[in-house]
């Protein structure tokens, strides 16, 4: 048996947040190693595009879509589209923050904690109706 068949993704959908950041693109780029379909969203639209195209070159599944993770009706429009599209999200890398050291504090905790937060209460309940038990 291949060492690596056990961490196939074939047929995986990888949600990917703060995808055109450099661990969001690296994290896209291996999960379409490992077969994964790549779902790369980001607030910086044309970096997720650029990330998106990158893995399509590579022969790879990916599609990009703007989201800013502290916008509740933004995350579940996302979310849900994604869902539409193809079912279900299998993997949730949760890949969004400052970088910057002089943020302000109500900006931080929303980005950081809140938006984070939201992303995976988002994922939560489309999988309660769809049968995801990884995450129960």
């Amino acid at each position: 048996m291949n060492e690596l068949k056990i961490f196939s993704l074939e047929g995986k959908i990888a949600f990917v947040t703060g995808a055109s950041g450099n661990i969001g693109k690296m994290a896209g780029r291996a999960y379409a190693l490992h077969g994964a379909r790549i779902v790369l969203v980001d607030i910086d639209l044309p970096g997720a595009e650029e990330v998106a195209e990158e893995i399509c070159q590579a022969g790879a599944e990916a599609m990009e879509l703007k989201m800013d993770v502290t916008n509740p009706a933004e995350v579940e429009s996302v979310v849900r589209n994604v869902i539409d599209k193809y079912g279900r999200i299998d993997v949730l890398f949760n890949n969004v923050g400052i970088k910057k050291i002089d943020r302000a504090i109500e900006r931080a905790f929303s980005l950081d904690f809140e938006g984070l937060w939201g992303c995976a209460s988002r994922k939560l309940d489309p999988f309660d109706w769809i049968g995801f038990p990884a995450i129960r």
